[in-house]
């Protein structure tokens, strides 16, 4: 299956038993709960997506998603550009205990009753492979700010500060063990 549009249910034991691939595109606009998470909704999603049955006669989907998306970088809290490619590599399951005895290989897929949401799929794939911290990696332009911490002024702390046992070492200096001496 070959073009834009995304189906929206599919019977995965089926699919793999016919190997089709779905190649398509997604806006990102359509996942809501991605979207939620991003600076803004706009994009696409693209998708390759291969159904087929492994050596086990296990329905699996191999493939990839990508996707650019725009987050906030968490150091200097502009939007960035963030590319998103996660790689597929899942095995149909109807039941959880069946994910005990998958090859490590594969991720897990619950389908209790066999088919899968393909839009709800991508947009977990692409919430997976959102970094926790996004951030700027190399660019000199990306500068943390400064001051903004609940009770920070924007000066750097201390570079020394003090022992907090220092105080214990000289009590124990002053006669800190005439306590040892006492009759009990």
């Amino acid at each position: 299956m070959t073009g834009n549009s995304v189906p929206s249910k599919v019977d995965v034991a089926l699919f793999s038993k016919q190997g089709r691939e779905v190649r398509a595109s997604m806006a990102i606009g359509d996942m809501p709960r991605l979207a939620g998470l991003l600076a803004d909704g706009s994009g696409t999603a693209s998708l390759d997506l291969r159904f087929e049955q492994d050596v086990g006669r296990r329905p699996v989907v191999n493939g990839s998603i990508s996707a650019t998306v725009s987050v906030i970088c968490q150091r200097c809290l502009e939007p960035m550009a963030l590319v998103l490619q996660p790689r597929v590599t899942v095995a149909m399951i109807r039941r959880e205990d069946e994910a005990d005895t998958l090859p490590e290989e594969y991720d897990p897929l619950l389908c209790p009753d066999g088919e899968v949401v393909l839009g709800e799929f991508v947009q977990d794939e692409l919430i997976l492979a959102l970094p926790v911290i996004p951030r700027h990696e190399n660019d000199v332009s990306c500068r943390p700010l400064t001051g903004d911490a609940p009770g920070g002024d924007g000066v750097a702390p201390e570079e020394v500060k003090d022992n907090p046992f220092a105080v214990l070492s000289a009590l124990k200096g002053r006669g800190g063990d005439q306590g040892s001496n006492q009759e009990s």
